[in-house]
Order: C-alpha cells, then structure tokens, then sequence
C-alpha cells in the first residue's frame, strides 16, 4: 500500500494534511529516510510524520479558564459565559484564543487555536480545541456535545424534537430565525426538572447552526432563560442559560473515546438554586 493511502485509510489523515505533507519533504519519512506519500510501505517499516505549525500568533492572555481535560493532542476547557472564543473588534485579547496563546507561552509551546466546537460568547461550557491538525481531523468528525438549558415556561412533553430551518433574516444583524428559505436545524431535548415558570432541559443537537437552540425555543414559545435577544426573561441571570455541560469525542489513531463533563458556571447554578433545585 502507498504511505498516502495507508495514512488516509487507516490513520484518518485529512486531506488538507496530506497536501502539507507533499509540500515539505522533511515532514516524512520511513525507517529513517525520506519517501513520498506515493511510494509503498512494507510489513515492520516505521513511518514517522513531523506536522508543522503554520506562523500564526495571537496576542497572550493572563485570564485563567478551567481545563476539565487534556492529553498531548487535545485540550478541553470549561468557558465561562461573556468570553468569546475567537476575537473580535470589541474583544482582542480577553477570548478563548487569548487564553490559549497564553498557555502556551507559559509553558514555551508553539500550537496553533483549533477549536472544534464554538459556543456564543455568552453561552458557557465546554469546548474542545486540537493541538495539532491531526488530532483535529479525527475529533472533529466524531464530536458529540450534549447542552443543558432552562427555557421559560412548563413544555408538556418530557422529550421533543424541533425539525426547523434556520437563516438570518437581515445580514447586517446578528438575530437569526425560523425560515422556510433557511438551512435545516434539528435539536433533540429531554426534561430535567419543571419548576413553576421554567423547564430545565438536557439538550443535543442533529446540526449546529449558529444560536440553533436559542432560535429553537424562542420560536416555540419559551425562549430560554437570560436570552434578552430571543425574548427570555432576566429575572435568574443576565445571559442565555445555555451550557455545553458533556462532549465525546474519537483520539487519534481510532482508540477508545473520551466522555468529558464540566461543571455549570456560577450564573447557571445560582439560577438553579434560586428556583429550589
């Protein structure tokens, strides 16, 4: 079998990595010499990669993130709610990203920001991020979160499914709704608990959509909790109640996946105390 084949076919290479790999030849090599991705590998060869980092540096962060999990290919951390995960013009060094470049210049490392979910800059939890591209091409295609929520209002039912399209009704603005015209949304959810006026809510999603959950709810009528663009109520917290709480995902080399589960932020649990829960 050719090296490119065997590293796509049974080492989940992406193909973007491979393109890297042909460009620079020092990048691989077999029992100590240099071969191409086209020439073929025999039984007891030692095939060894070097990925290279692309120069791209963003200004470090002093702000401290909890890390629920981390190995040598991927870090995990537990995002507070008010931090994006990439800058922005009103946010250039207090993001996800910052704190990473932070990290890693404490400990002398040299890794690019690959997050392989992203949560709204209001929106707690859990957010995995690869350090290395390889590491990234297996997680990102095995990648399941699971969200919990507290909606405004009693839903009836104790699980649901929302099949509805998604789109951005003006593009100068950052509120998306339902549209027949828009992309496919699924979101899957199960009650927790049902308090007077709300419903706490275990959800997961079929797509991701940008504010997917946000929209969901709204549009059926119990917009969640703190969600002042979608119509929720302010009275528990100042932000949605929306944290990404649980994520599986596949390591590198097909080994046995990873469950990692974070704690809610403090908003979140002082909403939740606040109602007798």
């Amino acid at each position: 079998m050719r090296a490119g084949d065997y590293l796509r076919r049974h080492q989940g290479f992406s193909g973007r990595v491979l393109r890297d790999i042909r460009k620079d030849a020092s990048s691989i090599d077999c029992c100590g010499s240099h071969i191409r991705l086209v020439d073929p590998l025999h039984t007891g060869d030692v095939l060894r990669i070097r990925l290279q980092e692309p120069d791209w540096q963003l200004e470090p962060s002093s702000l401290s993130v909890p890390i629920a999990y981390e190995d040598e290919d991927v870090i995990v951390f537990n995002k507070p709610a008010g931090m994006p995960c990439h800058p922005t013009p009103a946010h250039r060094r207090d993001t996800l990203a910052n704190v990473f470049a932070g990290l890693c210049a404490q400990r002398e490392e040299r890794m690019v920001f690959r997050p392989l979910n992203r949560l709204d800059k209001d929106t707690s939890g859990l957010v995995l991020a690869a350090k290395n591209s390889y590491a990234a091409s297996w997680a990102a295609q095995s990648c399941q979160k699971q969200y919990l929520a507290l909606c405004c209002g009693r839903l009836p039912e104790d699980f649901g499914r929302i099949d509805l399209p998604i789109g951005q009704p003006d593009a100068q603005a950052p509120r998306r709704a339902v549209l027949r015209e828009g992309q496919r949304a699924v979101t899957n959810y199960r009650v927790l608990q049902r308090f007077d006026n709300y419903t706490l809510l275990c959800i997961s999603l079929g797509t991701g959509r940008t504010h997917q959950i946000r929209v969901h709810f709204a549009h059926t009528g119990h917009p969640l909790a703190g969600d002042l663009l979608y119509g929720g109520t302010m009275e528990l917290l100042d932000h949605q109640a929306l944290h990404c709480f649980r994520l599986r995902f596949q390591p590198p080399g097909g080994q046995q996946a990873v469950w990692v589960q974070g704690a809610l932020c403090k908003e979140f649990e002082n909403a939740l105390h606040l109602l007798g829960k």
